[in-house]
């Protein structure tokens, strides 16, 4: 029994990472097309990254935490 658990687990981790990578593969090449259109390449790519992640945690700091419990963690686990 435990084996046809953990098969039929793994199943549904695999069908599930499928539908993920169908979800993530056209932003990959959105990004693509955005990096190419900017000329930006190699280290370029991490300082823009390294840029707009420094911007979203100063944005997101300009409005004060909810209280509804809703998105709470937002800035916790930015980095």
């Amino acid at each position: 029994m435990d084996v046809w658990a953990t098969g039929e687990a793994s199943a549904a981790l695999g069908f599930e990472a499928a539908r993920v990578f169908d979800q993530l593969d056209p932003l990959e090449h959105r990004r693509a097309e955005v990096l190419e259109q900017r000329g930006l390449t190699g280290s370029a790519v991490l300082k823009s990254r390294r840029q707009i992640s420094k911007d979203a945690i100063e944005f997101s700091g300009r409005y004060p935490p909810r209280t509804d419990g809703r998105c709470g963690h937002r800035i916790r686990f930015a980095r």
